[in-house]
């Protein structure tokens, strides 16, 4: 088995359980801390991650590739005097069985 951890560099690491040791360090998915990390179901090299860098990445693992990245949107600058805006950290991911679909908790 495999385990995946973000970290405050925003890299994405990936441990090899049985072998208790380092398998790929994924290095530049993200500027800011590496806060959320999933496997995409269904694909065995993949994962997506999510940062408080506002960055969604899907990554091929055993590449050690950037196959999709996603910037979110800043928030419009129309608020009105004393509107709070929550930042626009990723602080989860789920995807759905089949892996064709991820969703980003902020």
């Amino acid at each position: 088995g495999w385990l995946a951890a973000g970290d405050d560099a925003g890299e994405v690491l990936v441990y090899d359980l049985r072998a208790r040791k380092l398998l790929r360090r994924i290095e530049g998915c993200h500027s800011n801390i590496c806060a959320a990390v999933r496997f995409r179901p269904g694909h065995k090299w993949e994962l997506i991650s999510g940062g408080l860098d506002s960055r969604v990445v899907h990554s091929n693992f055993n590449r050690i590739r950037t196959l999709h990245s996603f910037t979110l949107p800043k928030p419009p600058s129309n608020a009105t005097p004393g509107q709070i805006v929550n930042p626009r950290f990723v602080y989860s991911l789920d995807c759905d069985p089949s892996g064709t679909f991820a969703v980003a908790g902020l």
